[in-house]
């Protein structure tokens, strides 16, 4: 990535982060943090700067050295996991259509989660969902040591103002991304 590149380049002195995102796929997570972990064996420091920083967004800024809100009404956290999946079978249906499908025999795991949930039983999508937060709260403890993670909400999905996330943790303070820039030199 080019954050593995810019860790070896020796002009680099520092990497910030400028985040405004609501989270989103937890697919690169795993190798941005590793990124993020080889550019810190660097001796160089990274700091997140924070507009909206929720979920999957927040699972980065949390591996920075620094994170740092825009402004008060900067929001960060969000700490969890979720899915959305749309049920269309009847929609195709309703103008005489009908879906098909069918899996090898040799198949017969394949999206069982899915189908199961299809089906009115969630469980095997919440234990997916739930392996996730699992790692996401591991990093999320090694990455901000001084989190008060028993703080209501923190741990569980809600998103907190910066005043209020300042005060759990979830940041270092709030300050512009020109202040940000500064303290990173």
């Amino acid at each position: 990535t080019i954050i593995n590149e810019l860790a070896l380049d020796k002009r680099v002195a520092a990497l910030i982060i400028d985040i405004d995102s609501n989270g989103g796929a937890v697919n690169a997570v795993p190798v941005l943090v590793a990124a993020l972990r080889n550019f810190k064996a660097q001796k160089k420091p990274i700091l997140a700067h924070c507009d909206c920083c929720a979920s999957a967004a927040y699972w980065i800024a949390s591996q920075c050295d620094k994170v740092f809100a825009d402004n008060t009404l900067s929001r960060v956290g969000s700490i969890g996991a979720m899915c959305e999946c749309w049920d269309d079978r009847g929609i195709f249906e309703q103008d005489g259509g009908k879906v098909h499908t069918v899996y090898a025999v040799e198949s017969p795991d394949k999206n069982a989660d899915y189908r199961s949930m299809l089906d009115g039983d969630y469980g095997p999508i919440q234990a997916t969902l739930s392996t996730i937060v699992k790692q996401f709260h591991t990093d999320i403890k090694a990455g901000r040591p001084n989190l008060k993670t028993d703080s209501p909400g923190v741990m569980t999905g809600k998103t907190f103002y910066a005043e209020e996330a300042k005060a759990v943790g979830l940041i270092d303070s709030i300050c512009s991304l020109d202040e940000t820039i500064k303290i990173a030199y």
